[in-house]
């Protein structure tokens, strides 16, 4: 043992210790390299900032942006890492930021940085709206080739449209498609003004959605687009959008991702002032008849129609005009089973949505008797023809005309079982809970309106438990909504108690 050192000794087996447990980290730091890359796990690659691998994950799976990992979402891992091209990536696909939202809210408060709060903010005040019914069926037309009757032809592109959608939308293509216009009776025509295939396909998804997107290398083109159609309105909005967002950083991802791909850069994705689509259509049904290919005759009255927008609107009123066997001349069809004024109604709501059917029965609303014969009887054909959103714009009229009260609410809510309308059911309920709640607070017995409630369920609910729990249930929930917030909780659990105890509810099982 003579000469030997033990310091030394200790130290090389400290030394190769070291080397081994720093080879071990960076085997380790280098499988852990390779699975991110390959990795499924969106919050994983969000988290790391793999841009790559984000977009093929999405790519695979356009569902996993808004994926949940306890209460976290993959853009809250993007912002909180402070990868911007990650974050505007997820953001272009669908990413929920809406300020108001739980999810918008964290992401916010968590961003790393001022540029990706910003960018989160210029995000969510274009995010998504839900359409409405007439917005989700006329955005359908968008890509029903079959129903097309004119293609437009841009550069090395063909777009095909629908006449009446151009007229409606563009009062300088509705002079073109007039009789004796450029347009007129063409099947196929070109664009004379030159622009670029984006730029007119981003005016055409306006023309039926009210959306308006385009790429940004194009802006200048739509611009030059809609001076030439003499879009005033629509030109003014996209300026305005433009001045906002001159502030938004330009990155190298944006700067090679092409306009024709599906994450490609939108320079803006927004919804113009007033939502023109409604009034525009309206206005087509009234002024373009000259494009109508269908005509409905009721009671020597004539309507010319146009057969997409119907059957777009109504699969019952689009069979009705494809379907040779009914009574037919001139592809004109009659319609006997409804008045014309009621027809003329409905037409309108196919074309509007509910503006302006208003007008249509403005003789009807000076005799309360009259106005609720022709609501019932529209009422009968939005459930015949199949007109989604007609039964909850007649009974908003109902509660808005005065039609609907405590005096007649038990025939309504009936007519209920007859026409299975969800929306008359809720705004019995709402005029049944508020009528309850004024007795309530007025110091008068409520034990009229629950017997009353008491003989309707013995009529129509018989032995059937299921029903009579719901209904009670309903009527107690809008009983407790109408009550003002002043209402003490305690003086609230006490008044549905003595609801449920006069209705021989036991509260206390």
């Amino acid at each position: 043992m003579e000469g030997y050192n033990f310091a030394d000794d200790s130290e090389e087996d400290d030394w190769r210790e070291h080397e081994r447990v720093q080879q071990q980290y960076l085997e380790r730091r280098q499988r852990e390299q390779v699975w991110m890359e390959t990795t499924d796990d969106i919050f994983v690659a969000c988290k790391a900032g793999l841009y790559p691998r984000v977009v093929s994950i999405v790519e695979k799976n356009p569902e996993s942006v808004n994926l949940r990992f306890f209460d976290a979402t993959p853009l809250y891992y993007a912002c909180m890492a402070g990868h911007y091209e990650v974050c505007e990536f997820l953001l272009e696909r669908g990413a929920n930021c809406a300020e108001d939202s739980y999810d918008g809210d964290r992401c916010l408060y968590g961003a790393l940085n001022d540029s990706i709060r910003n960018l989160l903010r210029q995000y969510s005040q274009r995010r998504t709206v839900v359409l409405s019914p007439l917005g989700t069926d006329i955005a359908k037309l968008e890509k029903d080739l079959s129903s097309a009757d004119i293609t437009i032809e841009v550069g090395d592109e063909s777009f095909p449209c629908h006449r009446f959608m151009l007229a409606a939308r563009v009062p300088r293509l509705a002079r073109w498609l007039r009789p004796g216009g450029p347009w007129a009776g063409s099947a196929r025509v070109r664009l004379e003004k030159p622009t670029t295939a984006p730029a007119f396909e981003a005016l055409r998804h306006y023309i039926y959605t009210d959306v308006l997107e385009c790429p940004a290398e194009d802006a200048n083109a739509l611009t030059e687009l809609c001076k030439h159609l003499r879009l005033r309105k629509l030109l003014l909005a996209i300026d305005v959008e433009r001045l906002l967002l001159r502030s938004v950083p330009q990155t190298e991802a944006h700067r090679q991702r092409s306009h024709t791909s599906t994450s490609g850069k939108v320079i803006f994705k927004m919804y113009p002032a007033g939502r023109k689509l409604p009034e525009d259509l309206g206005r087509g049904f009234v002024l373009h008849s000259f494009l109508a290919d269908h005509t409905l005759r009721c009671q020597g009255k004539q309507f010319p129609v146009h057969g997409a927008i119907v059957a777009a609107r109504s699969s019952y009123l689009g069979n009705l005009l494809k379907d040779s066997t009914v009574q037919n001349f001139r592809d004109t069809k009659t319609i006997h089973t409804y008045g014309a004024n009621i027809l003329h109604c409905a037409l309108m709501f196919l074309y509007t949505g509910g503006p302006g059917c208003d007008e249509v029965l403005l003789d009807s609303w000076a005799d309360d008797q009259k106005a609720r014969e022709e609501l019932l009887a529209l009422l009968d054909l939005a459930t015949a023809y199949l007109i989604p959103g007609l039964a909850q714009w007649i009974a908003d009229c109902l509660v808005s005309h005065g039609l609907l009260d405590r005096s007649n609410v038990w025939d309504w809510l009936s007519l209920n079982y007859s026409y299975e309308s969800a929306s008359l059911r809720k705004v019995c309920f709402d005029t049944l809970g508020q009528a309850m709640a004024h007795d309530e607070l007025s110091g008068v017995s409520i034990e009229p309106l629950v017997e009353a409630l008491d003989q309707f369920l013995e009529a129509f609910c018989g032995d059937d438990a299921v029903e009579r729990e719901f209904i009670v249930a309903e009527v107690r929930e809008a009983f407790v909504e109408a009550l003002p917030l002043e209402v003490s909780i305690e003086r609230r659990d006490a008044i549905t108690d003595n609801f449920e105890a006069a209705l021989g509810i036991d509260t206390n099982p």
